[in-house]
């Protein structure tokens, strides 16, 4: 809901829990995850809003372009898939299905054994209709993590060692304290990813 409840409820523009997407970036959230949020359902079926899904769509979405970028400098075999193209195409024709073209485009990123330039290829053809900015997001991203402060990244490392050994209590004030030097941290399947906060 607009309120931060955490519940999740219909919204409608002349209600009072109506949100704009200046709503969402002042707290923090970017507005191409935001669309990420909205792909992962079809544009005919209602969605149901709160704060703790769109940050966790965003999560997803940080966690995808870290991992496109990781894979710029790796060197992988060559294993071209042509069919990749026709099914994601069978998918925006059959009424649109962005969460099965979604979840596509994740299998492309996320396999290691395409050739790069397969991959970019892929993927650009892909963002041309998803619009999510992948290639420069996630070049963006990858500047934005090399930029942060070594106490930060340390305290990040800090945190998930914390994490690892179930305390908690420390995490979280390991967390408290990178929030308040300004930088906000996400939990991604390839280890923490650390980024200055949104303004």
């Amino acid at each position: 809901s607009a309120k931060g409840s955490g519940e999740a409820k219909k919204m409608a523009k002349s209600g009072e829990d109506f949100i704009t997407l200046q709503t969402l970036k002042e707290k923090g959230i970017h507005p191409l995850a935001y669309r990420y949020y909205l792909l992962q359902a079809h544009y005919r079926s209602p969605i149901n809003f709160s704060f703790e899904a769109v940050q966790s769509a965003q999560n997803a979405y940080f966690n995808m372009l870290k991992s496109f970028s990781s894979q710029h400098s790796q060197k992988v075999a060559v294993r071209i898939t042509p069919d990749i193209a026709e099914w994601f195409s069978n998918f925006t024709c059959d009424d649109l299905d962005t969460p099965s073209a979604i979840s596509l485009l994740r299998k492309v990123i996320d396999d290691r054994e395409l050739d790069q330039h397969e991959k970019l290829k892929t993927v650009g053809v892909f963002d041309s209709v998803l619009g999510l900015d992948i290639e420069n997001q996630s070049k963006k991203l990858a500047e934005e993590m090399a930029a942060v402060p070594k106490e930060i990244t340390e305290k990040a490392a800090r945190r998930s060692a914390a994490r690892q050994a179930k305390n908690f209590a420390e995490a979280d004030a390991l967390r408290a304290e990178i929030e308040q030097a300004g930088f906000e941290i996400m939990d991604t399947d390839a280890g923490p990813l650390v980024r200055r906060k949104l303004n």
